[in-house]
């Protein structure tokens, strides 16, 4: 009898904490941050290839953990890992920065609104040099978003 009672005791804690975590991932997910951009041209985020055009993102967790799901006309195109955060004073504005180095973008951080700044990887082969100077250039593409 006794062992009966303690297999049962232990199934309602089991069932009452496995609830739990269910809960707080839901409130953890309404807590995303997502935007919206537009690329005036083809770029490479993370291992993605982004052709000019307008596309929306989801931010799942401001952490070095964290990762974007990157989207355009609602179909998923992949995921781009957060390298680097940091708090950043963007003065009420929220951007991709991208990077040309020898005529090709490569997103390199996200300034958001909240005060944070993420960088993601750039691969060696596709990171500024000084010798290469004059090619390298920074733009600034706006978010439009929402969240944290």
């Amino acid at each position: 009898m006794t062992l009966t009672r303690s297999f049962k005791l232990a199934m309602a804690v089991g069932v009452g904490l496995l609830a739990a975590c269910f809960t707080a991932n839901l409130a953890k997910a309404s807590d995303a941050y997502t935007g919206k951009f537009t690329l005036p041209f083809e770029a490479r985020w993370g291992g993605l290839v982004l052709p000019a055009g307008e596309y929306s993102f989801t931010l799942n967790d401001l952490t070095v953990a964290g990762t974007i799901a990157v989207q355009r006309d609602g179909k998923n195109l992949g995921v781009v890992l957060v390298r680097s955060i940091s708090d950043f004073d963007t003065s009420g504005k929220s951007e991709l920065v991208a990077v040309s180095n020898g005529g090709v973008y490569r997103i390199s951080a996200m300034h958001l609104q909240a005060g944070a700044r993420m960088g993601f990887l750039i691969p060696k082969a596709e990171q500024p040099s000084p010798a290469r100077g004059p090619e390298l250039s920074l733009l600034h593409v706006p978010i439009s978003g929402s969240g944290r």
